[in-house]
C-alpha cells in the first residue's frame, strides 16, 4: 500500500527546487502548474511534508532533507509561487523550519537549520545587489523575494495564525477544496496510502 510513497517524496521535492543556470531537472522558477501540484498532493498525503529525501552530497551515507529544508536550500530562483509552496510545507510541517541541518549541511553552509539558512542566503543577496548591471538587479530582486519568503514562512510559525487560511490558498488558485481527491481517513500511525487507493 505504501509502495508509491518513496515516489510521491521525490516528486515534491523535485517540485520545491529551481534552479538559476540551466537544468534538465529542475525548474528555472516554479509557476502556477507546480503550486497546484504541491497543493494537491500534501491534501491527499499530508505526511508528505514530513518525509525526508536522501539528497546529492559526498556525505556518507548521504544526508535527508524534507521538502521546506530543500526548499529554503536549493530553491534557487523564488518568487510568488515558491513563497505559497513554502506556506503550504509549513502548515503541514512546522517543525522542518527550525529542525537541525545533517551534519554535512551545517558544516558546508555554516548554518543550523532552514531558518538560519534563509537569512544566509538574504545576506548574500544583498550583498550581491550592491553588483553594478543585471547581476546586480537579478539579486536585489531576489534579496526582496527571500525577505518576503522569510515574513511569510514567520507568519505561519504564529500559533494565532497557524489556522492558516487554507481557504484563501485555495481561492486563490482557483481551487474547490472539494473538488479535490479525498485524504484517507484513517491518519492515527498508519502509513499515507498512494494515489488511486480506494478509500472507505
Amino acid at each position: 500500500k505504501t509502495r508509491f510513497v518513496p515516489l510521491l517524496l521525490q516528486v515534491l521535492h523535485g517540485l520545491v527546487q529551481t534552479r538559476a543556470e540551466r537544468s534538465d531537472r529542475y525548474a528555472p522558477a516554479h509557476t502556477r502548474q507546480a503550486v497546484e501540484s504541491v497543493a494537491v498532493l500534501l491534501h491527499v498525503y499530508p505526511t508528505l511534508a514530513r518525509g525526508l529525501v536522501c539528497v546529492d552530497s559526498d556525505g556518507d551515507p548521504p544526508p535527508r532533507l524534507s521538502a521546506l529544508q530543500l526548499l529554503c536550500l536549493r530553491c534557487e530562483v523564488v518568487d510568488r509561487h515558491s513563497i505559497t509552496i513554502a506556506k503550504l510545507l509549513a502548515r503541514q510541517a512546522p517543525e522542518m523550519y527550525a529542525k537541525t541541518l545533517p551534519r554535512a549541511f551545517r558544516k558546508q553552509l555554516a548554518v543550523g537549520n532552514a531558518s538560519s539558512a534563509l537569512k544566509r542566503r538574504k545576506e548574500e543577496a544583498a550583498e550581491a545587489s550592491r553588483l553594478t548591471g543585471a547581476e546586480g538587479a537579478a539579486a536585489a530582486q531576489q534579496h526582496t523575494m527571500l525577505c518576503e519568503l522569510e515574513d511569510a514562512l514567520d507568519g505561519v510559525m504564529l500559533p494565532s495564525l497557524d489556522t492558516a487560511s487554507m481557504g484563501q490558498t485555495w481561492k486563490s488558485l482557483g481551487l474547490k477544496q472539494e473538488d479535490l481527491p479525498s485524504p484517507p481517513r484513517n491518519r492515527t500511525n498508519t502509513a499515507p496510502r498512494p494515489l488511486g487507493a480506494e478509500t472507505e
